[in-house]
């Protein structure tokens, strides 16, 4: 792997620290390929996204969020069937809400939802589906009202409180 200008790399330490693993846990797993690294002189570095991605998948989620990342899996199912469909509505409410901001975070969110749907399909379900920090704090923002019907967002809740209870 190269290093590049779009990536941020950095150390072993600093990757061991975040993920609460020892340094050689993160060398070993450089070494056998589990961890994407670079080399920089005798030092490797690794990947900044893909610690951020493993710190995502260890993230411990609120109630709201696991019933927010539960909608946006239907959400994505229905995005993958019927992607026409799907960005219409999203295009429509983005559109809808445009017209009627009154707060800065709005178009904020307005902004980053109009660039996510200009991404590959497969990105765009990852954003729906990750439990990263950003994508839950998009989701809560989702221009995908409309998408699922009333029934289907029903069943989802009531699945997630079946969901949330038990774990």
């Amino acid at each position: 792997m190269n290093m590049n200008d779009t990536e941020q790399w950095i150390s072993t330490g600093a990757a061991a620290h975040l993920l609460g693993v020892s340094r050689q846990h993160i060398v070993d797993m450089c070494a056998d390929g589990r961890l994407n690294c670079v080399l920089v002189g005798t030092h490797r570095r690794v990947s900044a996204s893909e610690i951020d991605e493993r710190l995502a998948q260890q993230r411990k989620l609120s109630r709201e969020e696991t019933r927010s990342l539960l909608l946006g899996y239907a959400v994505a199912g229905h995005l993958v069937s019927d992607p026409h469909r799907v960005l219409n509505i999203a295009q429509h409410n983005l559109d809808a809400a445009q017209a009627n901001i009154s707060r800065g975070s709005t178009r904020r969110w307005i902004a980053a939802w109009r660039a996510l749907l200009g991404l590959p399909l497969l990105e765009l379900v990852g954003v729906l589906t990750s439990k990263s920090e950003q994508s839950c704090e998009l989701r809560q923002n989702s221009p995908f009202a409309g998408v699922l019907t009333e029934s289907e967002r029903t069943a989802v809740l009531n699945n997630s409180r079946k969901n949330v209870s038990a774990a």
